[in-house]
């Protein structure tokens, strides 16, 4: 096991959990689109559910993932790590628990945008079986980057569930152990 950092918890964010998030936020996408009204999105949107991760005695907030179910798929749109603890499994972890909760919901589709030259973030949803689907002209504001529109597999198949299981148990033997209150 190459347990480098104990960023092991998953949980549903909070309101005192705002600040932190938005920092990541920040500095993940400083100029890309204009801050998540987190607020609003945690006591209006129904559609919406946000994660954070965070070190093991709850002291740290890592990283976070939004998702918004909507009728016939999920769709991830944001997914962050502290720029500090990129390349420790957080990410990775995230995405773990993105699919989980996506499962949770009833539904077996999970959708995002990606940026064309993010090749990290292209190989991780990869790993977890997403697909190239299209892509959206222009999408990023800051730069008119393109989007790869991705496209999970069925979350709920059988074969997607086999590989998802094998995934998670590679995850423990690289990063150790992890709690998802999903």
């Amino acid at each position: 096991m190459n347990n480098i950092a104990p960023y092991t918890k998953i949980r549903q964010m909070t309101y005192d959990d705002i600040p932190l998030v938005m920092s990541i936020e920040n500095e993940a996408f400083p100029s890309v689109w204009p801050s998540t009204e987190l607020n609003h999105e945690l006591q209006n949107n129904k559609l919406a559910s946000y994660l954070v991760s965070t070190t093991e005695n709850n002291s740290l907030i890592t990283g976070f993932i939004g998702l918004w179910f909507l009728l016939d798929a999920a769709h991830i749109i944001m997914i962050a790590v502290k720029e500090s603890l990129r390349r420790q499994g957080i990410g990775e972890l995230l995405l773990i628990a993105g699919i989980e909760l996506t499962c949770k919901h009833n539904q077996d589709l999970l959708t995002l945008e990606c940026r064309v030259s993010n090749h990290a973030a292209i190989n991780l949803y990869e790993k977890y079986k997403f697909k190239q689907m299209g892509v959206r002209p222009g999408y990023y504001s800051d730069n008119r980057e393109d989007a790869y529109i991705l496209t999970s597999e069925k979350l709920r198949s059988e074969s997607f569930q086999k590989q998802f299981k094998q995934l998670k148990q590679n995850y423990n033997q690289r990063w150790g152990d992890y709690d998802l209150n999903v």
